[in-house]
């Protein structure tokens, strides 16, 4: 049941629930620099100490995010899936060191694996303080029009899919028992190929509704955008500068 629960706590977090009062150009430029910011550090190569500095302001930041949002508890859940796989990786490199199999720096192991987990973290963020037609608003304003409207709609039924597959999964458990759980792909096929069917008959007779986007900002959004780039540049240049032989 533990599997099943942890698939709904995931499901969970990519539905909005959070209403911050910043304006829609800042919660999505927060997230894109945060993201970023995440996305580079692979590419620096930097020594553990040096990355475990680099990590800090945005899992600093993505805490106070969190704590304000009131966020904190519904991700912390989520990320209990995404802590089986880190756990699972971080055995399996241990395991081969003892063996010596391969060399592995458990260090840059552990560092990976924050890295992954506040990677999962801030993405969730993104659903969980962004509305899906503000998402829908994001992407036609880049040039993404259909495939925009699309995705938007994509992600707007990922939540109540991965619930209705638990349900499916905790059914055929509970019937045939944890060794006959194959049983459950073709229902989750059937019910996804109906699901998808029925959302394109709705769009089709009714359309998709446009709802009004504020994408006004105020004197905060502006500081808040400023103060989190010249954090994360700091502490960028100061990593790299910690690798750099005296």
């Amino acid at each position: 049941m533990g599997n099943i629960s942890m698939l709904k706590n995931i499901a969970y977090t990519f539905i909005y629930t959070s209403s911050t009062g910043l304006s829609i150009i800042t919660r999505i430029t927060i997230s894109a620099v945060l993201l970023l910011y995440l996305l580079i550090n692979p590419f620096l190569g930097l020594k553990p100490l040096s990355n475990l500095f680099y990590m800090s302001p945005i899992l600093i930041m993505v805490l106070v995010i969190l704590y304000i949002s009131g966020s904190f508890r519904k991700i912390l859940e989520g990320l209990q899936f995404v802590a089986i796989f880190i756990a699972i990786g971080l055995a399996i490199n241990l395991f081969a060191r003892l063996l010596n199999l391969w060399f592995v720096d458990m260090a840059s192991v552990a560092m990976a694996s924050l890295r992954g987990a506040l990677m999962f973290i801030v993405i969730a963020l993104i659903f969980q303080w962004t509305k899906i037609e503000e998402i829908k608003w994001f992407l036609e304003s880049i040039g993404l029009s259909e495939l925009g409207a699309a995705i938007a709609i994509a992600f707007s039924r990922l939540p109540y899919i991965i619930v209705m597959y638990s349900e499916a999964l905790l059914t055929v458990k509970l019937k045939y028992g944890s060794r006959y759980l194959y049983r459950v792909i073709l229902p989750m096929i059937l019910y996804t190929v109906n699901h998808a069917r029925e959302i394109t008959e709705a769009i089709y007779i009714h359309g998709i509704p446009r709802c009004p986007i504020n994408t006004s900002i105020k004197v905060r959004d502006i500081v808040i955008i400023t103060t989190t780039s010249i954090i994360l540049l700091i502490c960028l240049y100061t990593s790299i500068a910690m690798d750099v032989p005296p």
